[in-house]
């Protein structure tokens, strides 16, 4: 195991403890939302860190992406969507909602 593999594989374990510990501290202050969001994107990031570190499977996690598949074609566009039609479900409640008033 070369340098730049060790250093992507502990980079992804840190981010897969991140994941999994940070939004505990981050609903402690009262962002839901934004605990659910870090752990989200956390993951994902130590998910594709922990694949490219390997290199022998780097091409074979390339190809298989390939979006010249009809499957991953078809997995984009509906993740493109998902994330169009939450954008626009959170924006609707949020435009909607009472605006709240903070007292201290």
């Amino acid at each position: 195991m070369n340098n730049n593999t060790r250093t992507l594989t502990y980079m992804s374990l840190g981010l897969l403890l991140a994941a999994v510990l940070v939004p505990f501290i981050i609903v402690a202050l009262g962002r839901n939302d934004l605990a659910v969001g870090f752990s989200i994107v956390a993951g994902l990031l130590a998910l594709f860190l922990w694949a490219f570190s390997q290199p022998e499977r780097t091409g074979k996690i390339l190809s298989a992406l390939s979006p010249s598949r009809p499957i991953v074609k078809f997995v984009i566009v509906g993740l493109w969507l998902l994330v169009v039609v939450v954008g626009i479900f959170i924006y609707l409640r949020h435009a909607s909602a009472p605006p709240m008033i903070h007292r201290f």
